[in-house]
């Protein structure tokens, strides 16, 4: 079929239209922006990034693992969260090891510095749930995790 045919047959769907059809990656993207929002609102007192929180929080959960375990993670290239690990080592926040059975790999684990300011972080984002949770009401915050977690252990592969 030429191309000028097949042009003609696709119909043009306002955006609208496909949001209300596919809702899920549009809602899921608005509010995830809008917890980045406010997680980027509360480092602005700290001078770090969100990045770096999120890559202080996969150090908080498995720490001592090399550098591309936590690149992978985030889905970073090296160079970039080699920016990031450097700037919390120079901040006093993360420090780097040397592996026993490598000597050319990095581990990363938090300095007291870094624990205190993830404690920070999560105490001010527990005051934002909570914050959530009043404005959307008890019932609806709870239904909307536990679907959460069921969309999560269902849909999306472990890493």
């Amino acid at each position: 079929m030429p191309a000028e045919r097949r042009s003609k047959q696709i119909k043009a769907v306002p955006i609208e239209e496909l949001l209300s059809e596919a809702p899920l990656g549009g809602y899921l993207g608005d509010a995830a922006r809008r917890v980045f929002e406010q997680e980027a609102a509360s480092l602005d007192n700290h001078g770090q990034l969100p990045p770096m929180l999120t890559l202080m929080w996969h150090i908080h959960r498995e720490p001592g693992r090399p550098i591309s375990h936590y690149a992978a993670l985030m889905s970073l290239d090296l160079a970039s969260i080699g920016r990031y690990v450097n700037a919390l080592v120079d901040d006093g926040l993360v420090e780097k090891v040397t592996a026993d059975d490598d000597q050319r790999k990095r581990m990363l684990r938090l300095l007291p510095a870094g624990t205190a300011l993830l404690a920070e972080q999560r105490t001010a984002y527990r005051d934002y749930e909570k914050q959530v949770r009043a404005r959307v009401g008890g019932r609806d915050y709870d239904k909307l995790v536990a679907a959460l977690k069921v969309f999560l252990e269902r849909n999306v592969t472990p890493r």
